[in-house]
């Protein structure tokens, strides 16, 4: 496909270019609002202590939410059949390391969210580098493997029916203002998936009944 090489970054650069230019339009900024309110300091946090958070933390840790593709430590041992595909493994595999380290600088609990927001991008090529793995396991291996998945659905439906932004509270609860305290966020009573189900269900807040408007929005000021 490299005689299309053109076509590809052309189709990539077009939605950018529009989203740039409505940044620029909304706000004055082509990185948009995040570019009038971001500092660099926002990635002034620790290296391993945000890798570790982003990983196994129990109220962030994508290992954690998605126990399942701990079974990716094997990739290594089975890597694709094919060259060009063992090639777009490791360009991925160099994707998913870059992006864990730049949010891991960052304030990796990501706000109010549910499990590893920052993580999300990556699962399509974490389940890719997974298939060859599932492919040759058997037996124990096989039945672990389906007992993880069967986890990860239970934890990603307890968040799709029971999930409140108010279960996070407890997580951000000992911040103080720029300085922010990461030890609620360890604390496995804080675990989203064993506090939610706790609430009951969440409200059916996209079948409410609303009226009304905004007259306007104003910014600093």
């Amino acid at each position: 496909g490299r005689s299309r090489a053109a076509l590809l970054f052309a189709g990539a650069a077009l939605p950018m270019i529009l989203v740039m230019l409505y940044n620029l339009g909304a706000a004055g900024n082509v990185m948009g609002g995040y570019g009038l309110l971001g500092k660099a300091t926002f990635f002034a946090h620790d290296l391993l202590p945000g890798v570790a958070g982003l990983l196994v933390s129990p109220t962030r840790g994508l290992l954690v939410f998605s126990p399942f593709l701990l079974f990716l430590a094997l990739a290594w041992k089975h890597l694709p059949a094919g060259r060009e595909e063992r090639a777009l493994t490791l360009a991925m595999s160099a994707g998913v390391v870059l992006q864990i380290l730049l949010y891991a600088k960052a304030d990796w609990r990501g706000g109010m969210a549910w499990g590893p927001r920052y993580m999300t991008d990556l699962l399509p090529f974490l389940i890719w580098m997974l298939v060859p793995v599932v492919a040759v396991l058997r037996g124990a291996g096989r039945a672990l493997f389906l007992l993880a998945a069967g986890v990860a659905i239970a934890i990603q439906a307890i968040g799709a029916f029971s999930y409140t932004g108010s279960i996070d509270a407890p997580i951000f609860a000992a911040d103080r203002g720029a300085e922010q305290d990461m030890r609620a966020a360890w604390n496995w009573r804080n675990a989203p998936f064993l506090t939610s189900p706790g609430q009951g269900l969440a409200p059916a807040e996209l079948v409410t009944g609303m009226r009304g408007s905004f007259d306007a929005i104003e910014a600093g000021g």
